[in-house]
């Protein structure tokens, strides 16, 4: 099993009398390099290809777009924290709820600051410019792209369901919230956004959790 979560509801649904053994998921080192918080020339240009200006904050959320990951609750929360701060949503991927949540961004008038990228090979370097990632999906066994994009240095936001708590230490490195509570999620990405001092300690607590595990 990925998690504890996803061992814990296959007991409950097979009542199996064998053991189930958690073994995380890990992700390439070398692939998601940890990120220096100052922009790097590569950082910038990839920024002003998609029109996100240097003073922006960016969020990012990488999913196959099922009703499961909640999309809706992506945008509704960043729709909040637009309305506070200059930002930019990059959302990677692709499935069947893409064109709705199109049409969601176009009637917030969201059009020009969520950024649907499509599926992409290289998912590390919009990491490398990303300030925070979302996922609030309503299942979730473990939740790779965290630990991808927190490997990169971005901190994360993540809903309470399935692994998603036992890949963020709540408070620690990083927050969850309830299943579809955007007032929660989106004060605490306008708080990390704009306290430097908070967003740091957060993120350097989140590193060295990294560090542990990937020595174990």
């Amino acid at each position: 099993s990925v998690s504890q979560s996803l061992a814990q509801q296959t007991y409950d649904i097979i009542e199996t009398d064998k053991e189930i053994v958690p073994i995380y998921n890990f992700v390439r080192e070398k692939e998601f390099p940890t990120k220096l918080n100052t922009p790097t020339s590569e950082d910038e240009q990839l920024k002003a290809c998609y029109g996100i200006h240097p003073d922006e904050k960016v969020l990012i959320h990488v999913s196959n777009f099922r009703s499961v990951k909640r999309i809706d609750t992506i945008i509704d929360t960043f729709a909040r924290v637009h309305k506070a701060i200059p930002s930019k949503l990059i959302l990677l991927g692709d499935g069947p709820e893409l064109m709705d949540m199109k049409e969601k961004a176009r009637q917030l008038n969201l059009e020009d600051a969520v950024l649907f990228l499509g599926k992409q090979n290289w998912v590390s370097q919009f990491y490398q410019i990303s300030d925070l990632v979302l996922l609030l999906s309503e299942k979730e066994s473990f939740g790779l792209t965290l630990l991808e994009a927190m490997k990169s240095g971005v901190v994360p936001i993540g809903s309470t369901a399935g692994g998603i708590k036992e890949v963020i230490k709540n408070g620690e490195t990083g927050y969850t919230v309830d299943v579809g509570d955007t007032d929660k999620a989106s004060e605490y990405a306008v708080k990390l956004l704009t306290d430097s001092e908070l967003y740091h300690k957060m993120q350097s607590a989140m590193i060295q959790e990294i560090g542990r595990s990937t020595r174990l």
